[in-house]
């Protein structure tokens, strides 16, 4: 019996397919109503080193009013998050139990909690091969809890100053979560990629990993294990207009990135690059490279037969002189 199979996958995405789109759809629209600047653009002709910076936001009229309104729903966005880490590991325990390391899946939270907690349990392969994904998502999901019952089952919380707060006295002990909305938004972007990578809608690539990394790192009371370290990368596009030269477009990316070492020094930069072939001073054929799958050459011979998976429809652009 083959663990975590495609079967096996589709049951998840069915399980997350609301909290996910919910999430996603509530914090897209807030980084839009907030005016979030855009992914600068830098475009580039071959072998020159000047540059042009592209940089857009936007603002939306009533904006302020819609943004309050997002922001009261932090509770409700704090325990859609939980929920996302509860069917994680709630599909977990269902997948161990379909290979029998189990014999059921308890109902409650304590008891979910307790069994992945303490029994050796078979994970999805990216879990088993990044266990430190495994170990602060169940921290999250262990942490937690009280909070969330709080909020679902007592409505007891206090949103103030943008920042959900929510006292909890278990024993004798008073436990209290303090919530900005900058770390709310960490901790939603953790679940969510967690959510997506598990579900197949995305892989866990080096980006990704520096990306879960940097949004834990946000989150160190939530989870309470150690910080990574990790700095806030940077991602850019990049345009390249490559002329042609004997029936080939030599791209040039060592320039490329000695043009984006000195304009962004100190930042660990990610980039995204599509290359335009020019004939005559005009595009002719165009690829995309994605973040992970930029060549790491200085110099890349691409021609109308080689890097076809990267082939992308022309769009005509204008050249940077």
């Amino acid at each position: 019996m083959i663990a975590y199979d495609q079967a096996s996958q589709s049951l998840l995405k069915e399980k997350l397919c609301y909290e996910l789109w919910c999430l996603e759809y509530i914090y897209k629209t807030k980084e839009t109503l907030e005016g979030k600047t855009d992914i600068n653009t830098i475009k580039l002709r071959n072998k020159q080193p000047k540059k042009h910076v592209i940089l857009q936001s936007t603002f939306y009229m009533g904006s302020e009013r819609a943004l309050k309104v997002i922001n009261t729903m932090m509770a409700l966005t704090f325990a859609a998050s939980y929920k996302l880490l509860d069917m994680i590991f709630e599909w977990i325990l269902e997948e161990n139990k379909r290979l029998r390391k189990l014999q059921d899946v308890p109902w409650s939270f304590t008891e979910k909690i307790e069994k992945v907690t303490t029994l050796p349990l078979v994970y999805p392969p990216t879990l088993e091969s990044q266990p430190w994904a495994k170990d602060y998502l169940l921290a999250l999901y262990k942490n937690l809890l009280r909070f969330r019952h709080e909020i679902v089952h007592r409505n007891k919380f206090l949103i103030s100053d943008d920042r959900l707060i929510v006292e909890v006295i278990e024993e004798g002990r008073v436990y209290r979560l303090d919530l900005s909305k900058e770390k709310l938004s960490a901790l939603v972007k953790t679940t969510v990629m967690a959510a997506k990578v598990l579900g197949g809608y995305s892989s866990l690539g080096n980006t990704e990993i520096m990306q879960l990394k940097y949004y834990l790192d946000q989150i160190i009371e939530l989870h309470g294990l150690p910080e990574f370290g990790q700095k806030s990368p940077r991602f850019i596009n990049v345009i390249l207009d490559v002329p042609e030269e004997n029936g080939s477009f030599p791209a040039d990316l060592r320039t490329v990135r000695e043009v984006i070492r000195k304009s962004y020094a100190g930042v660990h930069v990610l980039f995204a690059l599509k290359v335009n072939g020019l004939v005559n001073d005009e595009p002719s054929i165009s690829w995309f490279f994605p973040i992970d799958s930029v060549p790491q050459q200085d110099t890349i011979e691409l021609r109308p037969g080689n890097y076809t998976e990267f082939r992308i429809p022309n769009v005509k652009t204008e050249g940077v002189h």
